[in-house]
């Protein structure tokens, strides 16, 4: 591979990093059809969030309200980053 796809790859990455959140949610899936057409009858239906990994332990905690303001603010930190790092990218490639 010739340095300059490495360098373009690299970028790439730096903006859309390759995860196991999306390997997760498809094993997730699979294991609730599976669980769920196993023979037995269940009650309820078990959900894809069931199985996934909870590394964060986030699965029981209470869903906090915030203001639109918190929102507003939240999101013009996470552009502010997004923006950063597609320049950063950007000076790589160039």
């Amino acid at each position: 591979m010739p340095a300059s796809e490495y360098l373009d790859w690299q970028a790439y990455f730096e903006i859309y990093p390759f995860s196991e959140d999306r390997a997760d949610g498809r094993a997730a899936m699979l294991a609730a059809v599976i669980a769920n057409v196993s023979g037995k009858t269940l009650k309820n239906s078990l959900r894809e969030s069931m199985f996934m990994p909870d590394y964060l332990k986030e699965r029981n905690k209470p869903m906090i309200e915030k203001s639109l303001e918190q929102q507003a603010r939240e999101w013009a930190e996470f552009k502010a980053r997004y923006q950063a790092a597609q320049k950063e990218a950007a000076r790589h490639v160039a």
